[in-house]
């Protein structure tokens, strides 16, 4: 049994020596697993669910995001991961897949660890280079792994919330939570929002990125460039597409004076290395029959997708070859990019003069644009409008390094210091809708309301001198301001009524009312029945072709209602003829109704009967293709609910000039 135990204590401390030789930090191992810990959401925006076992998601949580975690547990349905971590956040309890959430305790240190100078004493280095005390605990434990590298303080002169509503607007996430967007739709396809300067101010605090996998967002690109091996670049693509040009980008960053791994890892990131991806196939108009003012974009490569965004008219990957080719901004740096290599060397000359040269110089100040040494306007002049690039961009490098083997060369890092650091920012994950879903007059809902518009006028049928105003808010956390009774003035009264979200954005809806005394309102159904039409639910049949969009609009009026047609796009159209799929809108007093337009004949809905509408009838009747909805009320011409052969010849008839419709 002695023996046992010896060699137990033997087999244990040769463990701990095998542990110690790899200079892993026994906390490393086992941290993760002693509950509860503190952490932050390590995701662009984190899915939470509201129990293990849901697949109802209850929010998302953005980078930076402080939360607790309480403990593991195995996930009952299928949600991409098999274990769970239960985190309270906000007063809240939700479960996210495990893996997301950093372990801030094990990652930073306010006690000596071996190997490097004590806590105090490199406290001391930092506060020198001009860091904040709240940056030492991180910048301490990264230090005692990778002695070898080098943190340098950029004095700003800003704080963190002047630099997040300078960027308000400009940056956005691909996230579903509307309580980080300033706007209800995505600025790009993929569901990318512009985001609250709340939302960027996480990701603009440096101190949510001073963790091993995160800081090469602050690796400095000039005095690191030439910091990299083939291994390394061979590391990031693999057997991909950019393999093929490694030698190419080698030259490029040589002949610019950059960080080769930074030219590569872009190219990655931006998709590049898949084969046959758009930018740098040189295939782009044949595959999508996409063009620019009708101009090819074959035989055009954008390998750092530059100038790929929403705009001209064109998506992200179009532009950026439209600018490829010349056919946008001139032909500067070396422009048209019409092979692979050009488009190379000429990228990599864009992001040295742009951006690198003029003191953006790091993947976070190609995005937040603050460097004091910068030249420029701040805040301006950024590379990529999604604010989670640079941490993907800068993990990408890291795991290059780390994987190749060269992860203790002397980096350099460039780490932005902003004024009043004393409190560390987190996205606020307070309700920002401040929307009504309705309003109610003498307790009638207004017809025709739309959250999103926000002035009305209405007609109050009432003998009454004073009406009462009711609405609803779409979120529970929202009030609303104005609610009540008012006294007409003269046959009117203007209310005003604000919507406070939870996070205090307010949104003002008005209302003009005007009284009108029982006898004089006009409702619709007294317009249309005074109108020569036939209508079934919402569509309006029976007006025969050739039928001017002023005559029904007229008639409208002559009836004491008030019309507008808009075309299959929304357009307001007040000359010409009526089509089929036309749309009319009718107010009367206090209401409103839309009903689609059949013009008699005109099934394809250009206004005229002709063969092609014949057609389209006769493959009806054939059974070979279906006409619905407005087209079908157009093409049943004798009105007995179903499109036959007496249809056919009715038409037929119009068209040789035997009858009309």
């Amino acid at each position: 049994m002695k023996k046992f135990f010896c060699f137990m204590l033997f087999s244990l401390f040769t463990i701990f020596l095998f542990l110690c030789s790899l200079n892993i930090n026994v906390k490393d191992i086992y941290a993760a697993e002693v509950y509860p810990f503190s952490g932050m959401i390590d995701a662009d925006s984190l899915v939470v669910y509201g129990t293990n076992n849901s697949t109802v998601k209850s929010t998302e949580l953005a980078y930076g995001t402080k939360v607790n975690v309480l403990g593991t547990e195995k996930n009952a349905n299928s949600k991409g991961c098999s274990v769970m971590q239960k985190i309270s956040y906000d007063g809240n309890i939700g479960y996210v897949c495990n893996g997301y959430v950093i372990n801030i305790s094990s990652i930073t240190s306010t006690t000596d660890l071996p190997g490097v100078e004590t806590y105090v004493e490199y406290s001391n280095i930092l506060r020198e280079k001009g860091f904040p005390d709240s940056y030492h605990p991180y910048l301490y434990y990264i230090h005692a792994k990778h002695p070898n590298w080098i943190f340098k303080a950029d004095i700003t002169g800003y704080t963190i919330d002047e630099a997040s509503k300078n960027m308000e607007g400009k940056l956005g996430l691909q996230t579903n939570n509307s309580n980080y967007w300033i706007e209800d739709y995505p600025y790009e396809a993929g569901g990318y929002y512009h985001i609250k300067a709340s939302t960027i101010a996480s990701f603009v605090d440096p101190r949510n990125s001073l963790f091993e996998g995160r800081i090469f967002q602050f690796l400095d690109l000039d005095d690191t460039k030439d910091l990299s091996s083939d291994k390394t670049l061979n590391y990031i693509v693999g057997e991909g597409n950019l393999k093929q040009y490694l030698e190419v980008f080698k030259a490029a960053a040589s002949q610019q004076g950059i960080n080769v791994v930074q030219l590569v890892a872009r190219s990655n990131q931006e998709g590049n290395n898949k084969v046959g991806y758009g930018p740098s196939s040189g295939t782009y108009t044949t595959t999508y029959g996409t063009t620019y003012n009708g101009m090819t974009l074959d035989g055009f490569y954008n390998f750092y997708n530059i100038g790929a965004y929403n705009a001209n008219g064109l998506s992200p990957q179009p532009r950026g070859l439209a600018y490829a080719a010349g056919y946008l901004d001139g032909t500067s740096f070396g422009r048209p990019w019409d092979t692979p290599e050009k488009a190379i060397h000429g990228g990599a000359d864009f992001i040295a003069n742009s951006y690198i040269r003029r003191g953006q110089d790091t993947n976070y100040y190609q995005s937040i644009n603050v460097a004091s040494y910068a030249t420029g306007t701040k805040f301006a002049h950024y590379y990529m409008s999604n604010i989670f690039a640079p941490e993907a961009e800068g993990k990408t490098m890291m795991n290059t390094y780390k994987n190749s083997g060269e992860l203790e060369l002397p980096f350099i890092f460039t780490i932005p210091v902003y004024n009043d650091m004393d409190s560390n920012y987190q996205p606020i994950n307070k309700n920002s809708n401040n929307k009504l879903s309705s309003i109610t007059i003498n307790d009638k809902l207004i017809t025709g309301f739309d959250r999103d518009v926000v002035e009305y006028q209405y007609n109050a049928v009432t003998e009454a001198q004073t009406l009462k105003v009711g609405a609803t808010t779409e979120a529970a956390t929202s009030k609303v301001e104005g609610l009540g009774e008012y006294t007409f003035v003269n046959g009117e009264v203007s209310i005003k009524l604000v919507v406070t979200a939870e996070d205090e954005s307010k949104r003002e809806y008005t209302i003009l009312v005007k009284q009108v005394l029982p006898e004089h309102s006009v409702s619709i159904n007294d317009i249309v029945s005074k109108m020569a039409v036939r209508i079934s639910n919402q569509n309006m049949y029976g007006i025969s072709p050739g039928t001017l969009v002023s005559e029904l609009t007229s008639t409208v009026q002559k009836n004491g209602g008030v019309a507008e047609v808009t075309n299959a796009n929304g357009n307001a159209i007040t000359t010409g003829i009526l089509m089929t799929g036309y749309k009319i809108k009718i107010k009367g007093t206090n209401e409103e109704i839309t009903y689609t337009i059949s013009v008699r004949g005109d099934v394809n809905g250009d206004g005229v009967v002709k063969i092609n509408d014949l057609i389209l009838v006769q493959s009806h009747i054939l059974g070979t293709r279906t006409v619905t909805d407005d087209k079908f009320y157009a093409a049943d011409v004798n009105y007995d609910g179903n499109v036959k052969i007496n249809d056919l010849i009715l038409i037929q008839s119009h068209i040789l000039g035997k009858g009309s419709l």
